[in-house]
């Protein structure tokens, strides 16, 4: 059976301990305290798979307050390979888009594969302008893994991760250069295990074949031709540099948008990126195909929720934001929720609570409050805030049942905010007309 290898499985908890260590220009380390097991989401350890009989190394980002959410908030996943080079790259930029309202929060998981070559199916240079003989076979490409390693993500990693993690069915697959071969044959040959796929520096790849008078473009057209409703997405991106240097990419670019044309439910986006080389183009080519799934106009929440707010003749801020990501939901083919507590942001249900609250907007206030804490449950700053909406409008005792509700987790959590919800309860009580001792435990 496959097993862990370091799991951690407390993730969430920071764990501070002082430890001596130099620092330059001084020698007094007692005022620096490092973090053990600081992880800010990030879970690393080493999967042991029986399939492919050795350990793979994994990263995973869970989204901002991950542990705070409800069992129904469910994230899509996006899978990277090439951990090496593209874990933090892609854990980052979905992290900061997703906290700054740009797209919908999802998990990333990355797997440092040891090495391209175990995984890459057998090709042959065919059309992708990587030599003059196309019966040449791709130079990592000398064993024939992928079937392998297809099996090892099905059967094992893949049902890991949905068993560990609250995930919804939408998945992304993202390779680069000899690993793109594999996301584009996991393309042809199983098209129903990932909804997209990214393929970094792979405008040569696509060119490569399973035999010398075929290319991948071909299979996939096969493939293709036999869903025709097929959903998807597909993105392919070399640098601008590599395609002037190699024709063939170019050639293989405009094949590629031409001929998936006729299947209208397949989105496809083929570039070459400006002034950015061979592994420097993914940051730029991340951007670009996140924005193929979920595009900017659509997406980019950034103002939103104000403009529902400024303008109630449309209903309430609520009904608007149902309607909202009821229509995004349905765009992209899977449930997504409001944005809770955003730092900084004003779109996010924590923040425009707080300023319907300030308007005297005191029923919609509650509706996004209540909304808030449903969808982070465990979150004692939630019921802390909808208290203060509660009192503000009111509704004393329903103000101190969230209090009690959001102590009782901060006391459980050992939360530095305790003082905050501690003057919270000594305000309902005021109001109340309750006695109460202020005591740092109640």
């Amino acid at each position: 059976m496959a097993y862990l290898i370091r799991f951690l499985s407390t993730p969430f908890i920071a764990l501070a301990m002082t430890v001596s260590s130099y620092v330059e220009g001084s020698n007094d380390t007692s005022r620096i305290e490092y973090c053990k097991d600081c992880t800010n989401g990030v879970i690393k350890f080493h999967y042991l798979s029986e399939i492919l009989e050795s350990r793979q190394k994994i990263d995973i980002y869970l989204p901002k307050d991950y542990e705070l959410g409800a069992e129904n908030i469910r994230y899509p996943v996006i899978y990277t390979l090439d951990g090496w080079t593209l874990s933090e790259l892609v854990g980052g930029v979905v992290r900061h888009l997703s906290q700054t309202a740009s797209m919908p929060e999802a998990i990333v998981v990355s797997i440092d594969q040891n090495s391209a070559k175990g995984i890459t199916p057998q090709l042959y240079n065919s059309r992708s302008g990587w030599s003059d003989n196309p019966k040449d076979k791709a130079f990592w490409s000398d064993e024939n893994g992928a079937e392998e390693y297809l099996n090892f993500l099905k059967n094992e990693l893949m049902p890991f991760i949905d068993q560990h993690y609250r995930t919804n069915d939408f998945k992304a697959l993202i390779g680069m250069s000899p690993t793109a071969s594999f996301a584009m044959h996991s393309l042809i040959t199983q098209p129903e295990l990932f909804d997209a796929h990214f393929m970094f520096a792979a405008t040569d790849v696509i060119g490569m074949g399973y035999t010398p008078e075929t290319t991948l473009i071909d299979s996939l057209v096969q493939t293709l031709s036999k869903r025709p409703e097929h959903k998807g997405f597909l993105y392919v991106a070399s640098s601008m540099r590599e395609a002037h240097k190699q024709p063939a990419q170019q050639n293989n670019s405009e094949a590629l948008t031409d001929a998936l044309k006729p299947f209208k439910n397949f989105k496809v986006k083929v570039e070459h990126i400006k002034n950015y080389g061979h592994y420097p183009m993914a940051v730029q080519g991340l951007l670009s195909g996140l924005d193929l799934i979920f595009p900017r106009a659509k997406f980019d929440s950034s103002t939103i929720l104000n403009h529902m707010r400024e303008n109630p003749q449309n209903g309430t801020v609520t009904q608007q934001l149902t309607q909202h990501y009821q229509e995004l939901s349905e765009y992209i083919g899977f449930e997504i929720k409001p944005y809770s507590n955003l730092t900084r942001n004003a779109n996010s249900l924590r923040s425009v609570t707080r300023m319907l609250r300030k308007e005297g907007r005191f029923d919609e206030a509650v509706e996004l409050g209540e909304l808030w804490v449903k969808q982070q449950p465990k979150s004692a700053y939630a019921h802390h805030k909808l208290s203060e909406t509660y009192l503000a409008a009111g509704l004393y005792k329903a103000a101190k049942k969230q209090n009690l509700q959001s102590l009782s987790i901060a006391k459980a959590n050992k939360d530095p905010n305790m003082a905050h919800y501690i003057n919270q309860k000594l305000k309902i009580a005021k109001q109340l007309g309750t006695p109460v001792q202020a005591t740092s435990n109640n």
